[in-house]
């Protein structure tokens, strides 16, 4: 059996996009970082990435429909990410290798997805050996790209005494205190610096230095204190740690930080104040204020203490899920309309988008994966391809549907809106933490689901007229 989907993926251009973006990433944007450099690597990837995509879908799809579903996926998913709010909350990967940069200039690469096109209309099919060779191709490219990573920023690690001043240290940037630890300011290297270290000393108890008698110490999600030399303790302070929807969320919308613990890194006691500061990560600092006893938390450069609302875990952890709710409101339309109109094309496109459907909702949830390191591309590619393979026989339900009666296509895009809400319900409810676990929502969604569009095929008869020998196919 000849193909060509995943056998140009050995094509010498697709191998020189792929080995330019290989140069560029490593090489040439490290040593000259521009305007150019940061173009190149953009196109090489705009091109070759549609017959990767290509090469997977094709197991299950024709070639042709494969390509075209790619060809879009890419264009689309790539101009909604450089050029539109989508990237505020829908980063490729938020938390710690690639992080997405709106850029509408970047748009300037999509032009070679029609070198891509021209490229497939013009090969040949080749032998399935080529075929299989191809697919050897795929997982080295994807590790390429995820290859391209920034290290994690784990925040303040490290507090430290230097003269007259505090010094906060993090593997990203160092900052200094001269009023005890109450305001700070970004520092450069110094002469007679001792350096601010990269790693938690995990120090998490502390003397007060105007009474050796008085500790103070970190135990799990609360500050303790001690007035007798640690043989008894007190709670003085405590704070609430991050819920499980509540910390997928801050991986998701905040670049490469590493999610906060909700534990101390570091602590310290300024002699010059009696202030106790405990180094909180990301979230900046805990300090301790001796002249009123009240503990703050004090922002330190990009770190600050984690607030995180309803309606952020709404729409912003749950991107993902609105975009499942939607496509699957979609497939459940064209299942409906085959009652009336059968066609095993459509039938079989409508299968294939039920079970990446499926795949994505339990496979590669999207709130988990969304913000992780290296597997976020699998539920986006996902949400992309069968999001416009849905909204295509959505177009086309609606169509047949219209051409019967008018007031179909509103019957049929309500009863979908209504099945959205009770897929994104079981949702909403675990990330307000009504139900405990993830797996149960999406268990509660897909039987909704079923249960929906089973209801609903027995009922469209009494609402859907039947096909007539005029109808289009």
């Amino acid at each position: 059996m000849k193909t060509k989907s995943a056998a140009l993926l050995l094509h010498p251009l697709v191998l020189g996009a792929i080995a330019l973006y290989a140069l560029n990433t490593f090489v040439l944007q490290p040593l000259f970082p521009s305007w150019v450099t940061g173009k190149l690597g953009d196109l090489a990837w705009v091109f070759f990435f549609p017959f990767m995509l290509t090469a997977l879908l094709s197991v299950c799809l024709p070639e042709a429909p494969a390509f075209a579903l790619s060809l879009a996926a890419t264009g689309i998913g790539f101009a909604l990410i450089k050029a539109t709010p989508v990237n505020a909350w829908l980063p490729l990967l938020a938390r710690g290798p690639v992080a997405v940069v709106k850029d509408p200039g970047d748009l300037l690469a999509l032009p070679a997805l029609a070198g891509s096109a021209s490229l497939w209309r013009r090969a040949r099919p080749a032998p399935g050996h080529a075929h299989r060779a191809g697919l050897l191709l795929v997982p080295l490219v994807m590790g390429l790209m995820l290859a391209d990573a920034a290290m994690p920023d784990f925040g303040l690690m490290h507090l430290q005494l230097h003269g007259h001043s505090l010094q906060a240290c993090s593997n990203f940037g160092d900052y200094q205190s001269t009023d005890g630890g109450l305001s700070w300011s970004g520092i450069t290297d110094q002469a007679g610096s001792p350096g601010c270290a990269t790693q938690a000393s995990g120090t998490t108890s502390v003397f007060d230095p105007a009474d050796p008698r008085v500790r103070y110490r970190a135990n799990g999600s609360a500050i303790e204190r001690s007035v007798d030399g640690g043989a008894t303790w007190q709670m003085e302070f405590s704070w609430q740690p991050l819920t499980q929807p509540e910390r997928l969320y801050y991986q998701t919308v905040h670049s490469n930080f590493e999610t906060p613990s909700g534990l101390p890194d570091d602590a310290l006691a300024d002699p010059a104040t009696g202030n106790i500061l405990f180094a909180m990560g990301t979230e900046g600092l805990l300090l301790r204020r001796a002249d009123t006893g009240t503990y703050t938390w004090v922002t330190v450069g990009p770190y600050q203490k984690v607030e995180i609302g309803a309606g952020e875990l709404v729409t912003g952890l749950l991107a993902g899920e609105w975009a499942l709710a939607l496509i699957g409101a979609g497939l459940a339309i064209s299942l409906l309309t085959l009652r009336a109109r059968r066609s095993v094309a459509r039938a079989i496109l409508t299968g294939v988008g039920f079970v990446g459907w499926l795949a994505v909702a339990w496979i590669f949830p999207p709130a988990f994966l969304l913000g992780s390191n290296y597997s976020a591309v699998f539920p986006l590619a996902g949400l992309l391809v069968t999001g416009l393979l849905a909204l295509v026989l959505t177009i086309i339900a609606c169509f047949q549907a219209g051409r019967r009666d008018r007031r179909l296509p509103w019957k049929l895009l309500l009863a979908g809106l209504g099945l959205a809400v009770l897929i994104i319900l079981p949702y909403i409810l675990w990330a307000l933490n009504r139900l405990p676990q993830y797996q149960l929502a999406a268990g509660i969604a897909t039987g909704l689901t079923a249960a929906a569009a089973l209801g609903l095929w027995f009922w469209v008869p009494k609402w859907l007229p039947p096909k007539t020998p005029a109808d289009p196919a």
